[in-house]
């Protein structure tokens, strides 16, 4: 189940990343082309798009560098390296603080607080017993000793 936590947080991470990156790289760009057809748009486009513009340039690029941190302690923590989880938390908990910090919301989304924990929580109790994962998986690779009594002798 660890992997597959971890699996999940490679998909979010990661498409996290690409997409805040692209957003902060082509702002502009891709304010300028959705202005002049704000008005043709119904209610809803209207509303998303200020609150996507809501947000300045940068607040885009540091999201999209946080992610590819937490994208990085997913690395590490796949690699059973206990600082992973200390990358993986701090990006997290940052990516939290950006919009009360730039955009002035006074308050968090549940919903990210709550996944935020979710995830942060379960690597820490999964994390915590390290060593014994870590014999776990080692014990279920093959040693070379199994993998030369497999081999037909000749």
């Amino acid at each position: 189940s660890f992997r597959i936590v971890l699996v999940l947080s490679f998909i979010g991470s990661g498409w996290m990343c690409l997409s805040n990156l692209m957003l902060g790289i082509f702002f502009p760009t891709m304010k300028a082309m959705m202005e002049p057809v704000l008005e043709q748009m119904p209610d809803e486009f209207q509303l998303a798009y200020e609150m996507l513009f809501a947000a300045p340039q940068i607040y885009y690029i540091i999201c999209g560098l946080l992610f590819a941190l937490s994208f990085v302690g997913a690395i590490l923590m796949w690699q059973l390296k206990k600082n992973g989880w200390h990358c993986y938390t701090l990006a997290q908990l940052l990516i939290l603080a950006m919009p009360v910090l730039f955009i002035g919301k006074s308050r968090l989304g549940l919903g990210d607080v709550m996944m935020t924990l979710l995830f942060v929580g379960y690597y820490f109790f999964t994390l915590r017993n390290i060593e014994k994962l870590s014999e776990q998986i080692q014990s279920s690779e093959p040693t070379d000793e199994e993998s030369d009594s497999t081999t037909p002798e000749k």
